[in-house]
């Protein structure tokens, strides 16, 4: 009975649940093949290997399974020092089901590896695979030393399917004279990759090393203030860029802004995300500001058809009286990007102390640069776990904002506004929940035909605390 109910599932179905069961972002499950630390005992491994178990439930399962290559092609791997004996066992058996599918890869090596041979056997194994990658994480721990990873540019491969490279913590490895040997195979080979759309980096590359003319993602973990100018010839090259992700600045307050900044076109460049939540994932760090690094930027972008913006900022000096202002090349920025920008993103990280002494600017000051603005989310961070921090975030933020958006006569501020969430905003006070329902009320559609205001209506409001 069983066998003939199965015979009646085709196996393109089995399939589509297998991938289900195996890459389910609902069980935060991405790997076909994970073999990591434990998050807390790092001399503990943690191993996923669900093909494997499904492929030893029943022969139907296993014939199904073991001919389905690409459930076996999402492998991460750590190699460190109690790497499992095991390990280049489950690489090599992943790797070669995983054929002929291109392979989703992630390889980080920690600073103790070299004292595995188990390790250093599936590196070996795992090398002669990086070709096959459709996307390619190279990823070190930050005390390895970097001449241990010279030999993998030596590596003579051809990229024919590689869609996305992340060189992580160590890369790229540098020579004895701290500099980058772009005439390795490795390298070679990245910038003959003629799929190669996405590109995530520690710090910056040099121009010869990425098809920059052919990319249209690019991630940078750090900016320093020495990097502006590499990372603007960067951009003078990368001309079909869609989305850039700036995630962490240096703090910097002196290098001087040029009265008379080079200008820099991004003509495709739909996203840009400085230090935010929501274009980074859970890994960021708001930028404090005034930082010179993201004046000098913001006054040399030029973004023609810019249409989302995500930033997140918090202030410097949090434990003193200080009065803030939102930095001039920004605002310019965000005005000259005005006749396309629709959606911003604006998370700020109170604490504490800068809930009490620090007063922000009105978030009107910022949207009063972006009048086409339909989407608009502001994100209070850090005060979720402080209720009086979020009663006193509503007052210095939230009523003034609300106050301004209720006005549909004159001057009216975002009047194509239609969704707004507010996150992280503590429990409002009945006097601010009564405040929020009138500028629903205000900017609904039948209030507005009445006063024959050409104001959008609002289709959403939401906030969270």
């Amino acid at each position: 009975m069983e066998a003939d109910h199965r015979q009646k599932v085709p196996t393109e179905l089995w399939e589509r649940i297998f991938a289900f069961v195996c890459f389910s972002p609902l069980r935060n499950r991405h790997q076909s093949l994970k073999i990591t630390t434990h998050p807390s005992i790092k001399s503990r491994a943690v191993i996923m290997i669900a093909p494997m178990i499904l492929s030893h439930v029943c022969s139907g399962w296993r014939e199904i399974v073991i001919h389905y290559p690409r459930l076996w092609s999402f492998i991460k791997i750590q190699l460190w020092a109690g790497f499992p004996k095991g390990g280049t066992y489950l690489a090599t058996t992943f790797l070669e089901r995983s054929m002929p599918h291109p392979l989703d890869l992630e390889v980080s090596m920690m600073e103790t590896m070299w004292r595995s041979e188990f390790a250093t056997a599936a590196l070996e194994v795992l090398k002669c695979h990086f070709a096959r990658s459709e996307r390619l994480v190279l990823d070190s721990g930050d005390w390895l030393d970097p001449f241990v990873l010279l030999p993998l540019q030596e590596l003579d491969m051809t990229f024919n399917n590689l869609l996305s490279f992340h060189g992580g913590h160590g890369f790229p490895p540098l020579n004895d004279d701290c500099e980058l040997e772009t005439h390795k195979p490795l390298w070679r080979a990245l910038r003959q990759a003629s799929k190669l759309t996405s590109v995530q980096m520690q710090r910056f590359y040099l121009v010869d090393v990425f098809p920059w003319h052919q990319l249209t993602t690019l991630t940078i973990e750090f900016i320093a203030g020495e990097d502006i100018e590499k990372f603007l010839k960067i951009l003078d090259v990368s001309k079909n860029l869609h989305t850039l992700i700036l995630k962490y600045f240096e703090y910097a307050t002196e290098l001087p802004l040029d009265a008379s900044p080079r200008q820099v076109e991004i003509p495709s460049l739909r996203t840009l995300s400085i230090c935010s939540r929501v274009g980074s994932g859970e890994e960021f760090s708001p930028i404090e500001i005034p930082n010179s690094i993201l004046d000098k930027l913001c006054a040399s972008f030029v973004m023609p058809s810019l249409s989302n913006f995500e930033f997140s900022c918090e202030s410097v000096d949090s434990e003193s009286a200080c009065v803030m202002s939102w930095p001039v090349p920004l605002l310019d920025m965000l005005q000259q990007s005005s006749a396309t920008l629709r959606r911003v993103s604006l998370g700020i990280d109170f604490d504490r102390e800068s809930i009490n002494s620090a007063e922000w600017p009105p978030l009107s000051v910022l949207l009063s640069r972006t009048p086409h603005l339909t989407h608009f989310q502001f994100d209070a961070m850090g005060t979720f776990c402080d209720p009086q921090g979020g009663l006193k975030l509503s007052k210095k933020i939230i009523v003034p904002f609300l106050s301004d958006l209720r006005n549909t006569s004159d001057n009216v501020l975002l009047p194509e506004l239609s969704h707004i969430a507010l996150l992280n905003v503590g429990k409002l006070a009945p006097d601010i929940k009564k405040l929020a329902l009138s500028v629903k009320a205000c900017r609904k559609r039948s209030s507005l035909s009445k006063i024959g205001s050409s104001v959008s209506p609002l289709q959403e409001f939401r906030y969270s605390s």
